[in-house]
């Protein structure tokens, strides 16, 4: 017997998509809970089906099995979903470059039938959460990059979905506008208690949300864990030893040695925990042993990759 869904969940049940014409399995079996409040970042290489499995969630692709609900009730090509679930996808148009952001907003929200009073409402409350009250009247084509990114969000709020669908959202930002999105999609999950759905390859948006992150690869969910969970994970020490001078031959013909760089004019390797003191003085002139804490790159490849080194 299915569990019943709470008010607001998003749920996947063994959804799969596969094409062209039964070829490439672009999703398979992708199980997924999210509950209001949470954010998700969907993590994986290019081909992964990040895009695939979004653009089900959307109603955009139907699957070919599976079950996608909100609340227990489905989501596809039906105006519930146009009604509850908002999207930015990278390399879609979501903005008019000709429009002010104000007007961005009003035509989309009268498009998707927001009252005229509401709709004023949450244009001032959209644009003061997110720092645009003094563009409020400037063409977007003259707003700078994470500024237009701003913008092509509030457009896929204006409506109050349920759940927000957002495809690298801070591609072409430069830091501070990155953290300042960071503090803004919190407060949208945590305040208004919305699903929101995040894809991207930016590993220190990831770490500063510190939400769910979920893993794919070749259209499978590998991990779905808690960022606390990764860095538990991640915490997995080898060690670094140097030396001097660099004697890379030796270094990486020993079975000891994972990795190696050069760094102010040192050897420096990554040997594995097993490792002997004796074996790491074959190498050459050893000059120091300190342990080595592995990051979430490194985690990323294990997992992703499939690289166990």
């Amino acid at each position: 017997m299915t569990e019943r869904a709470t008010p607001g969940e998003l749920r996947l049940q063994s959804i799969s998509k596969t094409y062209p014409h039964g070829r490439v399995a672009a999703v398979v079996e992708a199980d997924l809970r999210v509950q209001p409040g949470e954010i998700v970042c969907i993590l994986g290489p290019n081909g992964a089906g990040k895009t695939t499995l979004s653009k089900i969630v959307c109603g955009l692709v139907l699957a070919d099995q599976g079950e996608c609900t909100l609340g227990g009730r489905p989501l596809g090509d039906n105006a519930f979903t146009r009604e509850s679930v908002g999207a930015v996808l990278e390399g879609s148009r979501n903005v008019y470059n000709y429009l002010t952001t104000a007007a961005n907003l009003r035509y989309f929200g009268r498009l998707n039938r927001v009252a005229k009073d509401v709709l004023e409402r949450r244009i001032d409350q959209y644009l003061s959460l997110f720092d645009l009250t003094d563009k409020k009247d400037t063409l977007v084509r003259e707003l700078s990059r994470g500024m237009q990114q701003k913008v092509a969000i509030l457009v896929a709020l204006i409506k109050d979905p349920q759940v927000l669908i957002l495809d690298e959202p801070t591609l072409g930002l430069d830091i501070a506008s990155a953290r300042k999105m960071v503090e803004e999609l919190r407060v949208l999950a945590a305040q208004q208690g919305k699903v929101v759905l995040i894809t991207t390859h930016d590993i220190a948006l990831i770490e500063r949300l510190r939400g769910r992150v979920v893993f794919l690869r070749e259209g499978q969910i590998l991990l779905d864990t808690t960022m606390t969970d990764l860095q538990r994970q991640a915490a997995v020490h080898d060690f670094v030893a140097t030396y001097a001078p660099p004697i890379r031959g030796e270094a990486e013909r020993s079975g000891s040695v994972t990795e190696v760089w050069e760094e102010d004019g040192q050897l420096c390797a990554a040997v594995a925990s097993g490792a002997t003191l004796a074996e790491l003085q074959e190498i050459g002139d050893l000059l120091s042993v300190k342990p080595r804490e592995s990051g979430f790159e490194d985690l990323y490849r294990r997992v992703v990759e499939g690289d166990r080194s």
